[in-house]
């Protein structure tokens, strides 16, 4: 499928909800000058705030949940870690089954050492936002006209902004939504009132039109 270019796709988008849109690059190598960031949702935050690029390095980024949904964990410590994290949370009736439930979650297989986070992308992998309720129904909506059928997608409250809405959607190149977890919320600036949402480009390219539309029409009532 060919793509129409950044500009026109990020820049429709930001025109017609009023909220920033950011592209999504992953890469196996290190790109650009990469900080180290506390969570990857904090650095997809700041980016939707200032519309800045960063490339963050995700072997030093410090939140278990989305090293392990990047491919970076070191070794069964840390996995212990992130559970032994869910288990103080209260998350899980035990250590098996929050087990069993990360290991069933989309993750990559490869190292993935940056994520370039952008408007700048002539093809990202995939486009994020922080969404409302009502602006998530016209993109669910778009995506059942463009594409003739409901979104497949693994719903869950682990890892929504790094798993479910940027891992997720590149590589099983479909749409994804989440309603966010207690670290997206407190690091990641998502907002009570919002939910966040992972395109592939391609996806976007498909449904624009459609989106447009849709709102169009929802505004009229």
């Amino acid at each position: 499928m060919n793509c129409v270019t950044h500009n026109t796709i990020i820049g429709s988008l930001e025109r017609i909800f009023g909220k920033p849109f950011v592209g999504i690059k992953a890469h196996a190598t290190p790109q650009g000058t990469s900080q180290a960031w506390q969570t990857y949702c904090a650095a997809i935050d700041q980016s939707l705030k200032d519309g800045a690029t960063r490339y963050v390095d995700m072997a030093a980024t410090r939140c278990h949940g989305a090293r392990y949904a990047f491919g970076v964990m070191r070794g069964s410590e840390e996995m212990k870690e992130l559970i032994d994290h869910l288990m103080d949370d209260d998350r899980f009736l035990s250590r098996e089954a929050a087990l069993s439930r990360l290991t069933a979650l989309p993750r990559f297989t490869t190292n993935i050492r940056t994520i370039e986070i952008s408007k700048e992308l002539e093809r990202p992998d995939a486009i994020i936002s922080y969404l409302t309720p009502v602006e998530m129904m016209i993109l669910v909506q778009a995506y059942e006209k463009a594409m003739s059928r409901s979104i497949p997608m693994m719903q869950t409250g682990l890892m929504p902004v790094c798993g479910c809405c940027t891992v997720q959607p590149i590589i099983t190149n479909e749409m994804a939504y989440s309603f966010g977890c207690k670290e997206s919320r407190e690091y990641g600036g998502l907002p009570a009132d919002s939910i966040v949402v992972g395109i592939p480009f391609c996806t976007v390219e498909t449904m624009i039109d459609h989106i447009e539309v849709l709102y169009r029409k929802f505004k009229e009532k």
